[in-house]
């Protein structure tokens, strides 16, 4: 049973009817950001004070009496699994402002080098030297930067292969991540394209007749996407049609349905130039 007193709504600027929707389940809507799991959840960009939770833990794990007492190895071990583990959770669920991030940035090297966050003194060594991994150097301390590297990859990789309500949506409604953003594009959504954009050139796509690839924007084509093949100085409407077609949409079987659309739209009138090599199954 749900508890309607413990309960509340979250709708976006927009959205129709939701007092009507609140009246009938007796639920009422949410002006501030609510909390589920341990992580604030807003329709709009969280603020700093939203993420004092997380500051406070983390401030409290490094600063206890018995994080004191730890040796410098044991605090390498306290910040690589305890800290990033509880980063590691947060930023699956929300984007921690850059505010936030300096004053970790500031507390972990203070406590690893110095045993207190207090700590006033200057390290020698930068933090963003010490988190690179121990072949380049570093103690293998995840970076926040890292971390979101890691986690956004791992998205990219789920969005490509794996579906579900939210990825469904996200290929209706935006087509691709390498698809050019507009304004109105989320900061999350940017932060993936961006990424996205970094490891395009460590991707391997395979299409087949049921793929949901993008037949403009994903780079499926040896690596390369339509839209980069493509005569910068050709008029946009000669592909705008095809832009929210999937590769799926032009292959029959082990055949493309139509090869004429490529000469249309490729740099080049000639086809011959370029290899597409497809794994059908």
């Amino acid at each position: 049973m749900v508890n309607p007193q413990k309960s509340a709504i979250l709708f976006s600027k927009d959205a129709a009817q939701a007092n009507d929707i609140c009246e009938i389940l007796n639920v009422n809507i949410s002006a501030t950001p609510i909390k589920y799991l341990g992580l604030p959840i807003f329709y709009k960009k969280l603020k700093f004070q939203d993420f004092q939770p997380l500051i406070h833990k983390i401030s409290s794990s490094l600063d206890g009496w018995k994080a004191k007492l730890l040796s410098f190895a044991r605090r390498i071990q306290l910040l690589k699994f305890t800290i990033s583990n509880t980063l590691a959770y947060w930023i699956h669920g929300s984007i921690i402002p850059k505010g936030c991030c300096k004053i970790i940035n500031r507390m972990c090297p203070r406590f690893l080098y110095f045993g207190s966050i207090n700590s006033r003194k200057l390290h020698t060594i930068a933090w963003k030297d010490t988190c690179v991994p121990k072949s380049k150097g570093g103690l293998g301390i995840p970076s926040i930067e890292a971390l979101y590297h890691n986690f956004a990859c791992s998205t990219i990789w789920r969005f490509l292969n794996s579906t579900n309500i939210l990825f469904d949506w996200w290929n209706c409604k935006l087509h691709s991540l390498w698809k050019p953003l507009n304004a109105n594009s989320s900061q999350y959504w940017k932060h993936l394209c961006v990424i996205a954009g970094n490891i395009k050139h460590c991707l391997s796509l395979f299409i087949h007749a049921d793929s949901k690839l993008s037949f403009i924007w994903d780079p499926w084509c040896n690596g390369s996407s339509i839209a980069d093949l493509m005569d910068s100085s050709q008029n946009a409407s000669l592909y705008s049609s095809f832009a929210d077609w999937n590769v799926g949409k032009i292959i029959i079987g082990n055949r493309w349905l139509c090869l004429t659309v490529l000469r249309r739209i490729l740099f080049t009138t000639s086809t011959s130039t370029i290899k597409l090599k497809a794994t059908f199954g």
